[in-house]
């Protein structure tokens, strides 16, 4: 019994956790762009959508160092479908009447251009470490690009009110705070919904499909739901743009350097990310894009996707 409850008050803490966290990390994100005289897009892109894709470079460098190639790449493939399908449609279901695509359209290229040098690579043969050091340049070329598109953006002013708000040392405090308080409350919720999930008598492999998968995600769930309750829309794109390149040009990269990743038993889920990304091009092109049929779409993909996976997996 003293388990059960210590699980669902870990589960609770997680929740606060990620609520509250993501607040730190959007607020802080917010006044970087203004110190910097930065758009919000790149500051989604290169501060949000980075940051909260590290656990993914981790986990995706600790899978090819032990030689599970196909769990390395299968957990960039997975997150940047996972950003698209659930994430991206979560933030356009909740600000689909003020946010604006425009802003964000040379970024949004920028990801087409990464996932289709990820694709091209993975379906003509193996990742090896030329091609994680020829992605790392990418990587570094798309920063340099998105700084630039950026600074043409920037539309915030700065004003004598706003000085006692702009402290760069608290700025960055709340960023780093911010991002390493995600990381620990999505572990935190994690672990716990795993326990009572348990106790409740879920099967492992539903648990395994639905929370730990899922799980993977909370960073930018939850900085996309704190961006959407500031009114910070645009840092929502910047932060599934940045996150999804990050993936593709980092954190596979870095994979890359320490074992070759094998990419035969990919080709399908290559396709469907490729799919996810095309699907979005409407979006950035359209004048009037119906941004929360959009959403709705996307999460039925998602959705489609997942289940397909998971009998497949049966």
């Amino acid at each position: 019994m003293l388990v059960e409850l210590n699980a669902y008050l870990a589960f609770f803490v997680g929740l606060v956790m990620l609520s509250v966290c993501g607040d730190w990390l959007v607020t802080g994100a917010a006044r970087l762009g203004k110190i910097f005289r930065l758009s919000a897009v790149f500051i989604g892109v290169c501060i949000i959508g980075f940051g909260t894709s590290l656990p993914e470079m981790l986990a995706t460098v600790s899978a090819a160092t032990k030689g599970a190639s196909g769990l390395a790449l299968g957990n960039v493939i997975g997150s940047n479908i996972a950003n698209i399908g659930l994430i991206m449609a979560v933030g356009l279901l909740l600000t689909a009447g003020h946010i604006v695509l425009d802003k964000a359209r040379g970024d949004y290229y920028l990801m087409v251009a990464a996932t289709a040098a990820f694709v091209g690579a993975g379906m003509s043969g193996d990742l090896t470490w030329p091609v994680g050091v020829a992605f790392l340049a990418g990587l570094a070329a798309s920063i340099w690009l998105s700084m630039r598109l950026g600074q043409k953006h920037y539309s915030h002013e700065i004003n004598e009110a706003e000085d006692i708000d702009l402290n760069l040392t608290h700025a960055l405090l709340l960023v780093a705070m911010g991002l390493l308080g995600l990381f620990a409350g999505a572990e935190q919720l994690v672990k716990s919904a795993i326990v009572i999930a348990q106790d409740w008598g879920v099967p492992d492999k539903v648990i395994g499909l639905t929370m730990v998968a899922i799980g993977t995600s909370l960073p930018e769930l939850a900085a996309t739901l704190s961006a959407a309750r500031r009114g910070e829309s645009d840092m929502i794109v910047g932060n599934i743009l940045g996150s999804n390149i990050f993936n593709l040009l980092g954190a596979a990269a870095a994979g890359s350097l320490f074992a070759k990743l094998e990419t035969a038993d990919m080709h399908t889920d290559l396709m469907v990310m490729s799919a996810f990304t095309c699907a979005m091009a409407p979006l950035f092109i359209l004048r009037n894009p119906p941004l929360r049929l959009a959403g709705v779409v996307f999460v039925a993909a998602y959705l489609g996707y997942v289940g397909y996976t998971a009998l497949m997996a049966l």
